[in-house]
């Protein structure tokens, strides 16, 4: 049965397509076939397009169809499939904005790797008006869906990321995958990249809560502090 590596490799094959006179692509000719609805030829494509590649490779029940995005995002969210990890096979929901309201989710992708930066790489449709790869940090990530692949995904546990120990004061992409993952948890924080007065509050609030795993409530984020965050 098809897994998360044929969605890849049929995503991939589809590298450099674009849109037609009209913006008409596809995709969206395919799901507008799929609905009875030929306004869908030329509409807005990411998510018709990862629509269209699931269904070639046999995978349309455990990925969906969809053209709109939040209804999307919520479709996983309903059957126990939305998270904040980044998986290889996730479906991967972005807001511009940065929020985590699914409501407000903007874009769609397919990731394909997990980068030891913390960034991800995906396969997307509609970006620059073609199907292309992209390298995005976590920052503008509402979350991911995690289709229920036969066999399960190839993606490595976060926790298997070497992440450097993280001090007040500290900046960048590692940063910002805290803070994603301290609202993951229930904390709610900007996902700015700087670890200030409120991130540290966070982290003390997330150890002293995890003492038994954590050891010390000091506010720093290091090994035994990221393997409690990533579970």
């Amino acid at each position: 049965m098809s897994k998360a590596s044929d969605l890849i490799a049929k995503a991939l094959s589809q590298e450099g397509t674009g849109e037609g006179k009209g913006g008409v692509t596809k995709y969206g000719t395919w799901y507008a076939t799929q609905v009875h609805d030929n306004a869908y030829k030329a509409a807005a494509w990411c998510d018709m397009f990862v629509s269209w590649c699931a269904d070639q490779v046999g995978l349309g029940k455990v990925i969906g169809r969809y053209a709109y995005t939040p209804s999307h995002a919520q479709w996983f969210a309903d059957n126990g499939k939305w998270g904040q990890k980044p998986k290889v096979g996730a479906i991967v929901f972005y807001d511009w904005g940065g929020s985590h309201n699914r409501a407000a989710i903007d874009h769609v992708g397919i990731v394909t790797k997990v980068r030891s930066d913390g960034r991800i790489q995906t396969i997307e449709g509609n970006t620059n008006d073609q199907v292309a790869q992209r390298v995005r940090d976590l920052s503008t990530v509402a979350g991911f869906g995690y289709p229920a692949y036969p066999g399960g995904t190839t993606a490595p546990k976060p926790s298997s990321t070497p992440r450097p120990l993280l001090k007040y004061g500290a900046t960048g992409t590692h940063v910002k995958y805290l803070q994603q993952r301290l609202n993951a948890k229930g904390y709610h924080l900007a996902v700015d990249g700087v670890f200030g007065p409120k991130t540290r509050a966070a982290v003390r609030a997330f150890q002293a809560a995890h003492k038994s795993a954590v050891v010390w409530v000091d506010g720093e984020v290091g090994p035994k502090t990221w393997t409690a965050l990533a579970k």
